[in-house]
């Protein structure tokens, strides 16, 4: 999963309840997900990889590809994640 570690203090994962979110950035998830696969893709991210940041892999990949990936995913929400956090801080 792919989210800001800061925010794991006001959304425990086992407590991050689709209302809960609603109410803190008064918009449903499903939009808030449609905006960040845009702002992944505005700061450079290839769609391939927003699409894995996003659950999107295809379920047929295989495990070398899966984990070049996992990598590529790695490097490119390092680089946009201080962005992101410092929108909803």
């Amino acid at each position: 999963m792919y989210f800001p570690s800061a925010f794991t203090d006001e959304f425990p994962l086992n407590r991050a309840h689709p209302d809960t979110i609603t109410k803190k950035f008064a918009v449903k998830p499903k939009y808030l997900r449609k905006w960040n696969y845009n702002f992944l893709i505005e700061r450079g991210v290839p769609e391939s990889v927003a699409d894995f940041i996003q659950g999107r892999a295809p379920l047929s990949i295989g495990s070398m590809h899966y984990l070049a990936r996992a990598k590529q995913a790695d490097t490119w929400y390092s680089r946009v994640a201080d962005e992101l956090f410092e929108l909803f801080s």
